[in-house]
């Protein structure tokens, strides 16, 4: 291209298309455009890519693993009702696959997972997505941020505009708090059944002394 800017540099004469300066300035932006701000766009983009592509990776969380998450949820929910009773959500987390899935996991462990639960006990799909990856992303993981809250209520927001029947919906309570009613209906339970055992004992005791006298007078009851 050497050859084509000294000839495009010539003067304009009869039989070439020499403009003089004006083909020193278009070959020298040209230079500028194509190997210096295309060249470091193509950088920005790899770059960017590569940057979003190990944040996935240190995260643990990908589009695949949400992706699996709502064909997983699909099975429980075949006519998309959006809702999954509380008791069925063992099963489904079972059904993941980590990072999303949990080993071996538990009806406590469902409950602590914090998820907002809807009359009869139902749980939304967005509300239990967003649970696993908080569970995921970790409490002390730089990611769990407010940029990470911002993120859950802009999808939160998105999936209510394209599921406009949540909005209508009303949070009753969490699994959370029914683990801690739960805990203190047991708690009440056990005190309950200490009381019961005591008052019993008690009265057996009343009615042995009745039947064998005071112990300190030494002669029994008429």
């Amino acid at each position: 291209w050497d050859s084509n800017l000294f000839d495009g540099s010539k003067p304009g004469t009869p039989g070439n298309c020499g403009f003089g300066m004006f083909g020193i300035a278009y070959f020298s932006s040209f230079v500028l455009v194509a190997f210096l701000v295309m060249i470091n766009m193509y950088i920005a983009v790899i770059l960017d890519n590569f940057s979003e592509a190990q944040q996935a990776d240190e995260i643990g969380i990908d589009e695949d693993d949400i992706n699996i998450f709502y064909e997983k949820w699909m099975l429980f929910d075949p006519k998309a009702s959006q809702f999954l009773n509380v008791s069925k959500l063992r099963d489904l987390v079972l059904a993941l696959q980590p990072p999303l899935g949990i080993p071996d996991v538990t009806e406590d462990d469902i409950l602590h997972l914090d998820i907002p639960l809807y009359p009869t006990d139902r749980a939304h799909c967005i509300d239990v997505l967003q649970a696993l990856i908080s569970r995921t992303l970790g409490p002390e993981n730089p990611n769990t941020s407010e940029e990470f809250d911002m993120i859950k209520e802009l999808m939160a927001e998105s999936f209510r505009a394209a599921f406009p029947t949540l909005a209508a919906e009303v949070v009753e309570t969490t699994t959370k708090q029914r683990l801690r009613e739960i805990r203190a209906a047991i708690v009440l339970q056990k005190a309950f059944r200490r009381f019961k055992n005591y008052k019993r004992n008690e009265a057996i005791e009343g009615i042995q002394q009745t039947r064998t006298g005071s112990p300190e007078s030494g002669h029994p009851k008429v």
